[in-house]
């Protein structure tokens, strides 16, 4: 028999967690009241950012090989903007995506989502850019319009 430390009952041995840390094998709190206080965790706002911020952090990890520092980094680097456009962030927590060369894997800066998904539909092709640019810069210079046609 042990007595929890949290709801002070005392229970059989198999009513706690295994502890090597603890003298003798077991956590000092039965799984009773270990469960509850995770639920109520789970339910807090501190609960479920903290979950987020280990989501965050094993994805940056898995997915671009960087470190939750080396995206902060990147991002106070790049003012807290998007590195093509500058648009500022809402918020300080990961709203920017993180744009790296899909060939190499090598991560290039953080990006909006506008801008993300430009040079993605774009296929990160920069003579396709370069024929937009010219497209674009062309029909500005000419400032026509198409003319409508009228169906009677």
């Amino acid at each position: 028999m042990k007595q929890c430390s949290n709801c002070k009952e005392f229970k059989i041995e198999r009513e706690f967690n295994k502890d090597r840390t603890n003298p003798d094998g077991l956590d000092y709190k039965c799984k009773s009241c270990n469960s509850n206080e995770a639920k109520q965790l789970w339910k807090s706002d501190k609960g479920k950012q903290s979950q987020r911020l280990r989501s965050r952090k094993y994805e940056l990890k898995r997915l671009y090989g960087i470190t939750l520092d080396d995206y902060n980094n990147l991002l106070k680097k790049q003012n807290y903007g998007c590195a093509i456009c500058g648009s500022q962030m809402k918020s300080k927590l990961g709203n920017l995506h993180v744009d790296h060369d899909h060939k190499t894997g090598i991560v290039r800066g953080l990006l909006c989502i506008q801008c993300n998904i430009t040079l993605g539909m774009l296929r990160e092709d920069s003579n396709r850019i370069k024929k937009v640019l010219q497209y674009l810069e062309y029909n500005t210079s000419k400032n026509t319009q198409l003319e409508t046609i009228q169906i009677s």
